[in-house]
């Protein structure tokens, strides 16, 4: 039986201070595989927006907060790979970071 392993994408961090009014992205060359396990953490004074197309709202996070988008029970994945992750907002200190993994 052939034996899975997972594979982490590189943690990538936007820093608060570059945010702005239209989306941009956190992960300039898009994710490394189709994500089961996406973390996005917000650690930053400002409410910040997330995109997975750089143009729709998808997700909203205060100061502090955090989301995961988890699919690892069912081993679909829940991004393709080379999908980019947007963030938008008013300029702060902090950053908003995302992590994940594949398999």
């Amino acid at each position: 039986m052939a034996q899975t392993s997972i594979k982490f994408i590189p943690m990538r961090s936007f820093s608060a201070f570059d945010l702005k009014t239209e989306y941009q992205p956190i992960n300039n060359t898009g994710l490394e595989g189709p994500l089961l396990v996406l973390y996005i953490t917000n650690a930053t004074n400002s409410k910040v927006t997330i995109s997975f197309d750089g143009t729709t709202d998808h997700a909203y996070l205060l100061e502090g907060q955090s989301i995961v988008f988890n699919s690892s029970n069912s081993q679909m994945p829940i991004l393709k790979a080379y999908t980019q992750v947007y963030v938008k907002g008013p300029s702060g200190v902090g950053f908003v970071t995302i992590f994940g993994y594949y398999i």
